[in-house]
């Protein structure tokens, strides 16, 4: 059915698919809405702006929805049918100009010329007194006439290639690509797949589909087999393998791709593929792992020993520390293992001042700003996370030794930054990992490949300190081995073990009630919320982290009338989740962004640079999966959060790539350590449950591990290994150099 209707919120978005909340304009009853008088879209969809008017060609979806019904977009006309320039109403340009300035000048511009836009869209500019507009200058506006033209150069593009259906967005790239209309109508002709996959960003099974409509005889084209089989290996590794067999990969290929399948891998510069191994792979990835598996054969096959006398910084380390030492200064890579409770902070420490004595200069790196923290407040050393360490791999450092802890969460992307950034050939990698934690987010498992190949020199601290104490140390070091940690005879509801009296076990009554009670036992007793976290499985569920995370704002931090929030909403199974974040809540961040503003130069450019200052003039903040903020504010149209040692606003958009912090997944939190993490061992989650998860969530804690479990989860998890059956080639690269 074809209705028109207005954007009042983007309710989610991951990647192409995108919801909306809707209002419907011209409903003759066709369209269900809610009791509020809304109705959701659904969709593979473009970016729809809040407050924009469509006209949506929709069809009933056949999901359920606990919120009214919800509906499939089929079709979106795009904006610019809505809209003359030339007959602009108060009412459009008013929301054009909510898109190209801030929300506090809005009213300011629009009260003074309620056809701002108008007048610069048709050219009389020059009539706009900037002496009635306090908080425009001549370079704001000259930003202002800059976007709007940009905004109508899109929608002329949009017109041009209206079979597309471009976004804003999209077209904005192409043009970042490609200098004129007629270019970028040229690429599109001849390449559709590349300009819509690889520059626009769409799924290649959406755009397989719309151009095949448009175009059959592209079927067995070589751009389409090309992306194809570039879509199977990206699926590939998506599930954590980084090639794949030709011949595996024959049955997700349709006949007309498999046909030319083996001549297009060869030929493809995007493609690797092997023809004696058969082996095929995105070629990037395969270059990634590559520049790796060179880099290590390097500095196992170059090693520069170095004559220090290791004794003179023995300390109180024993034997089997001391050999780190030795072994360092006979390597130019080494790894240690080392688990909770075994010296390693110890041992690094006399690495550290040895390689001080010495005048060798050290960089020290960790993957997560939580990790690179602890590393720093550990060692009293500067220590950097390695997306700002690095510079995301373009630095060049030229330092003599570079030490990596937490080197088991080092994937192919965050290895290839610290590798492709040394730019000293005789330099020593120490790589610090607890290979018994759970693999790292995202494609390759680093430390467990070199480890695997057998070629990398590695030390193993296996001496636990402290384990007689019979408490969190021990509980963590029995779960790191699979054996139960727990007294089988105990009768009561909970457990307190070790002379410090720091790790205790509470039996679950299967409620979330009993989950939140713990959490507010410590605020009673004084802890700070900032020292707490809930670690669960999953985000789903009655234990999941969407629900407990609501339940205790509610109980620490509830919000109130005349509170001001920022919100966000998203869809997981099927279920709704409505998600507010207002002063004093702690927020985790999901998604890395390079781009984020400073609180102390967002202050700057919209108040002392009164109008002068743009959003592009500014200094760039980056912000990391995984990160835990508290928000500290709110100011004009931004929230403010303090994440470690920097202030960052978050623009409302921005939220959808956070979450609540109060409670999180082990995998986000991974490579953090907090003093009273809450761990969460339920039969409901035991497909997700494991040895490698249940030791890398008690091993979080620095002062009281509080576990809240079932026992024969506890039972089941540490007799449970994950599967590691990815497809990595670093290990075989590295054996067969050797």
């Amino acid at each position: 059915m074809i209705i028109k209707t207005k954007i009042t919120k983007e309710v989610y978005a991951n990647g192409d698919y995108r919801v909306f909340g809707c209002v419907p304009l011209d409903n003759k009853g066709d369209v269900v809405c809610n009791k509020y008088g809304n109705f959701t879209i659904t969709g593979d969809l473009p970016y729809l702006a809040e407050g924009r008017t469509y006209t949506l060609d929709i069809t009933k979806s056949t999901k359920s929805y606990n919120n009214g019904v919800q509906y499939d977009v089929i079709d979106v006309p795009s904006f610019k049918n809505d809209i003359d320039v030339t007959h602009m109403s108060e009412k459009d340009d008013l929301v054009l100009l909510k898109e190209i300035t801030s929300k506090n000048l809005v009213d300011v511009i629009h009260k003074a010329y309620p056809n701002y836009c108008s007048l610069i869209l048709n050219n009389k500019s020059n009539t706009i007194d900037l002496n009635n507009i306090k908080g425009v200058k001549e370079a704001r506006h000259k930003s202002h006439i800059r976007k709007l033209n940009a905004r109508f150069k899109y929608y002329q593009l949009q017109k041009i290639l209206d079979y597309y259906k471009l976004s804003l967005p999209e077209c904005k790239s192409l043009y970042n690509i490609y200098e004129t209309d007629a270019d970028i109508k040229q690429h599109m002709m001849e390449n559709p797949y590349y300009c819509l996959i690889s520059i626009c960003k769409r799924s290649f099974r959406n755009v397989d589909k719309l151009i095949l409509a448009h175009d059959k005889t592209l079927i067995s084209s070589n751009q389409r087999c090309e992306f194809f089989i570039l879509d199977v290996l990206s699926q590939n590794e998506n599930i954590g393998n980084t090639y794949m067999n030709a011949v595996d990969m024959a049955k997700y290929l349709d006949k007309y791709v498999l046909a030319r399948s083996k001549d297009i891998s060869i030929k493809s510069e995007a493609i690797y593929y092997d023809e004696k191994t058969n082996r095929i792979a995105i070629g990037s990835t395969y270059s990634a792992e590559k520049n790796i598996a060179d880099f290590i054969i390097n500095k196992i096959n170059n090693p520069i020993e170095l004559d220090w006398d290791c004794e003179n910084f023995r300390g109180n380390l024993t034997d089997e520390q001391m050999n780190v030492l030795k072994m360092f200064c006979d390597n130019n890579i080494l790894i240690l293992d080392a688990s909770a409770g075994t010296g390693k902070t110890t041992t690094m420490l006399s690495l550290i001042q040895m390689l001080e004595a010495y005048n060798y200069t050290y960089k020290l790196f960790a993957p997560t700003g939580k990790a690179a923290k602890r590393l720093s407040e550990s060692t009293n050393r500067e220590a950097n996370t390695i997306h700002r360490g690095t510079a995301m791999g373009s630095a060049k450092m030229e330092d003599d030794v570079f030490i990596i802890d937490e080197a088991s969460m080092l994937n192919l992307e965050t290895a290839s930054m610290v590798f492709n950034s040394i730019t000293n050939e005789n330099a020593k990698i120490l790589l610090l990992c607890d290979i018994e934690q759970l693999p790292p987010i995202g494609l390759g498992c680093i430390a467990r490949e070199l480890i695997n190949s057998g070629k990398v020199p590695m030390c193993t601290l296996t001496k636990v300190f402290r384990f007689s104490s019979g408490g969190m140390i021990k509980t963590t070091t029995l779960a790191r081995k699979g054996q139960y940690y727990l007294n089988d005879l105990y009768d009561n509801d909970s457990i307190v073990l070790g002379d410090e009296k720091d790790y205790k076990f509470i039996k679950s009554d299967n409620t979330a009630g009993q989950i939140i009670d713990t959490y507010l036992d410590f605020i009673d007793n004084g802890i700070s919320y900032k020292d707490i976290v809930i670690l669960s499985a999953r985000n789903i569920g009655e234990f999941g982290t969407y629900h407990i995370n609501n339940l205790i704002q509610q109980n620490i931090n509830p919000i109130v009338k005349g509170d001001k929030v920022f919100k966000k909403s998203l869809t997981s199974k099927g279920v709704k989740y409505d998600i507010q974040f207002h002063t004093n809540d702690l927020v985790l961040v999901t998604k890395n962004n390079y781009n984020m503003l400073s609180y102390e130069d967002y202050d700057e450019m919209n108040f002392e640079g009164d109008g002068e200052l743009m959003r592009e003039d500014m200094p760039q903040t980056s912000i990391f999966n995984g990160e835990i903020g508290v928000v500290t504010g709110f100011d004009h149209e931004v929230m403010i959060v303090q994440i470690d040692d920097k202030s960052v606003v978050f623009y409302p958009n921005d939220v959808q790539n956070l979450l609540l912090g109060y409670c999180t997944t082990i995998y986000k939190f991974q490579g953090s350590q907090i003093d009273y993490p809450i761990v969460l061992t339920l039969k409901a989650y035991s497909n997700q449950l494991s040895k490698n998860l249940l030791y890398t969530c008690l091993s979080r804690g620095q002062k009281k591990v509080t576990e809240i479990g079932e026992v024969d989860a506890v039972k089941y998890s540490l007799n449970t290994k994950p599967l590691n059956n990815n497809k990595n080639l670093i290990c075989e690269m590295i054996k067969e150099d050797m």
